[in-house]
């Protein structure tokens, strides 16, 4: 109150305080990058075709519209780790890649991809570039036994080719029994 009326400030010289070293420690953020999985995208015949939408994704082609690998901070092939649910992992089928591991993830029963910026060794396993980590939906449990059921369809113009989706199921309070096409 006083340096505010008189405009200055005044500090006491008193007894210097020696500081012993000092170590921080903080919680590192969890900034990972998510993306919700929509309809349209469900129909995709690929994983990585999905995973080339997400900002920092890019993806190599492996032919025209079916096998995209994806790379992730420069890091491709067995450097990414692709797993579903945090427990299910995905392994190329091929030695030469024809078959990349994203191409083998069922893109129907995925509501979300979450990617993990590596490396990680615990977490979901050793990764030295990332975790792509595709969470499925869960399961729906009603106290009535019903029906639930799913059609869709898309058409791509670029080489004319119509891709279709069917889901039967059957919901009890204890299980839930699905049948896709």
């Amino acid at each position: 109150k006083q340096a505010l009326e008189n405009g200055t400030l005044q500090l006491d010289e008193g007894n210097p305080l020696i500081l012993q070293p000092v170590s921080i420690l903080a919680k590192r953020s969890n900034k990972e990058l998510s993306m919700e999985v929509d309809q349209q995208d469900r129909l995709s015949h690929d994983a990585g075709d999905f995973l080339s939408q997400l900002p920092g994704i890019a993806v190599i082609r492996k032919s025209g519209n079916y096998g995209f690998d994806p790379v992730l901070r420069g890091f491709k092939y067995d450097q990414l780790n692709l797993v579903i649910n945090g427990v299910q992992s995905a392994n190329a089928a091929c030695p030469n890649r024809m078959d990349p591991p994203a191409s083998q993830v069922p893109m129907h029963r995925i509501e979300k991809v979450e990617v993990l910026k590596g490396p990680y060794a615990l977490r979901y396993g050793p990764s030295f570039g990332g975790t792509l980590n595709f969470l499925e939906t869960d399961p729906e449990f009603n106290l009535q036994k019903q029906w639930d059921t799913r059609i869709s369809s898309s058409y791509e113009s670029n080489g004319d080719i119509f891709r279709n989706e069917g889901m039967l199921g059957w919901q009890s309070a204890n299980w839930q029994l699905e049948l896709h096409g």
